[in-house]
């Protein structure tokens, strides 16, 4: 695993709660409630899961979008499930329609 992908694991552990709690409170400020869908773009890894708990934590149920996919492919899911909020990388270069995306940091140091 690459230093980038596993920087999250190298953070303590009140500091990783730290990131969890920022995303779920901006997923509250969107009105993510209970079984609200959320699209979950990144890619897999440990940074990967602290969005996905911070989607559960709020109510929510994730998509999972693979940033990986062409960009067509992940705008007919979206458009599929209805989704209307996005929560990605910070420096993800993904673009959707017609979502509220919330771009966060994954890891301790904003990368």
């Amino acid at each position: 695993m690459s230093a980038t992908r596993s920087s999250c694991l190298h953070t303590r552990p009140s500091t990783q709660k730290q990131i969890l709690e920022d995303v779920l409170s901006s997923l509250r400020k969107q009105g993510i409630g209970q079984g609200d869908l959320v699209g979950l773009c990144a890619e897999r890894s440990a940074e990967m899961v602290i969005g996905l708990l911070g989607i559960l934590k709020a109510g929510g149920a994730y998509l999972p979008l693979d940033p990986t996919h062409p960009q067509e492919r992940l705008a007919i899911m979206l458009a599929d499930t209805q989704a209307s909020v996005i929560l990605t990388r910070q420096n993800s270069p993904v673009r959707y329609r017609n979502t509220r995306p919330i771009r966060f940091s994954l890891t301790a140091n904003g990368k």
